[in-house]
């Protein structure tokens, strides 16, 4: 008795010890399944990003986290590794305000579980650091660059690929800051250690040399420029063939350089060779057709040879609208180019409801964040300006202003400029009281701007410009307040800027 009950007990522990594993391994099998089922729609979503179509991407990796978080919680390294994957979506749409807490969170709580040293954490740090630069700020995004320069320069190595996309990064932020100087040195480092390792024709020295060329550029070095760019495109056109896209962009880009320097002829031959070589090879319909056709016109409007770029102009808005429609943000470009040529030419009737169509559509569709936006505001508001029409470009500037200045800063250049053109636009208006302290403020905030960059960065030199064009306008304020004393004393400070080179 003893002894069935002794088989009995044994029957039914394995019995549940065979159920247990049936369950476990059915568990087992499903977690399994749906780690497949993650790891399937995640490189689907990374597939998205490398095809730059970031909303489906953003869809799947938002489902990801959601799954990963409920299977392993919100802290988990894996969920992590997920939430650093949805931000990277987000900052690709712009979405700064998502991805930046996304990779904060992502640093905070992954370095207190890997270690700040991690290979996943540092990649964290920079899309972070990077993150911070698109928002202009800069300081945060500084101290993170540079410890990981730091890192990567002790562990791996000053020449080590990591520590040269270190340099660059960090590089890239000086130059959104106009200090030109600083990237130059980092820079030609770049350069020199790729030039060494890489090779001449290697991609990446080629990105380097095209880097540098636009930091020297911006420099108005036009002199150290022209030889690099020239040397890029003939890289370019060795390795890939004259007819690719990126010899012809680095040719364009030799063109607006040789176009700096006065090399009128010079230019003008690259830029219709780049007309020709695209409306050959990609048709008259083709953007990059009609972008060549918006930059000759560009060409010959600096030189003020209206009569050449308005048939390209006109040429490039009708292909727009029939080929990619009204609302098409390169259709609203060309739309507000072809105004900016009326409005020279003082053909208002023409030029106004471009204007205003540019602007209206380009708001419609990416918003008064996107740069396409600010643009065609401001042609519109200088067109009724120059039309005697300040009022009617009052709210225009007004809406400007406030978004300088809620998202890009107080006392950031943006907002000065934008209050400097308010100012104007109230003392056309004859509303002195108003125009006063947005006049007193643009100048104050330009002026600064301008000391605080390289002397020859265009940040600086464009600062320095809107600084004094604020001053004449106090000057006028104060002349047409009947304030002759002050308006002395701000002619008095204009002379010496306007002397200086």
């Amino acid at each position: 008795m003893n002894d069935m009950r002794h088989r009995h007990t044994a029957n039914s522990i394995l019995a549940n010890s065979m159920l247990f594993i049936v369950c476990t391994t059915a568990v087992a099998k499903q977690a399994a399944t749906e780690a497949d089922e993650l790891a399937e729609k995640r490189s689907q979503a990374m597939q998205y990003m490398a095809q730059g179509k970031y909303p489906l991407a953003e869809t799947l990796l938002c489902e990801i986290v959601e799954a990963r978080k409920s299977k392993l919680g919100a802290d988990h390294v894996v969920t992590l590794g997920s939430k650093n994957d949805l931000g990277l979506a987000y900052a690709a749409q712009g979405k700064l305000d998502k991805s930046t807490p996304l990779f904060e969170e992502v640093l905070r709580k992954g370095t207190v579980k890997l270690g700040a040293e991690h290979p996943a954490m540092l990649s964290t740090k920079n899309n972070l650091a990077t993150a911070y630069k698109d928002q202009k700020k800069y300081e945060q995004a500084e101290k993170l660059y540079k410890e990981l320069l730091s890192f990567r320069a002790s562990k791996l190595g000053q020449d080590h690929p990591d520590t040269l996309r270190s340099k660059h990064n960090l590089a890239s932020l000086y130059q959104d800051q106009g200090k030109e100087d600083r990237a130059d040195t980092l820079l030609k480092e770049v350069l020199v250690a790729r030039r060494a390792n890489l090779g001449d024709e290697h991609p990446e020295t080629q990105f380097s040399k095209s880097v540098l060329a636009d930091c020297y550029f911006r420099q108005g070095k036009y002199n150290l420029a022209e030889p690099l760019q020239k040397e890029l495109v003939d890289s370019l056109a060795a390795r890939l063939g004259t007819d690719h896209p990126d010899t012809l962009t680095g040719k364009g880009v030799l063109a607006v350089i040789l176009q700096n320097q006065g090399k009128y002829e010079r230019a003008e031959a690259l830029f219709m060779e780049l007309l020709e070589r695209s409306t050959a090879k990609q048709g008259a319909d083709h953007p990059e057709t009609l972008n060549s056709k918006s930059n000759l016109a560009a060409f010959y409007q600096l030189q003020g040879k209206n009569d050449l770029a308005e048939p390209l102009l006109k040429e490039a808005l009708a292909v727009c609208i029939a080929k990619l429609g009204a609302n098409n943000l390169l259709t609203l470009t060309s739309k507000s180019n072809l105004a900016l040529l009326y409005r020279h030419q003082k053909k208002y009737d023409k030029a106004e409801p471009l204007s205003r169509e540019a602007a209206e559509g380009c708001y419609r569709l990416v918003g008064i964040a996107h740069p396409t936006t600010h643009a065609s505001y401001q042609n519109l508001c200088d067109c009724y300006e120059q039309m005697g029409l300040p009022a009617k470009a009052e709210p225009l500037r007004r809406d400007l202003v406030t978004y300088c200045k809620q998202n890009i800063g107080a006392n950031s250049p943006e907002h000065a400029a934008q209050c400097g053109a308010l100012g104007a636009n109230l003392l056309l208006q004859k509303r002195y009281a108003e125009a006063e302290p947005l006049l007193l403020m643009a100048y104050e905030g330009l002026k600064n701007a301008a000391g605080a960059n390289h002397p020859a960065s265009y940040l600086c030199l464009d600062a320095k410009r809107r600084s004094v064009d604020a001053a004449e306008n106090l000057v006028k304020l104060y002349d047409a307040w009947g304030k002759k004393d002050k308006a002395a004393k701000w002619r008095g400070l204009i002379e010496p800027e306007k002397a200086k080179p």
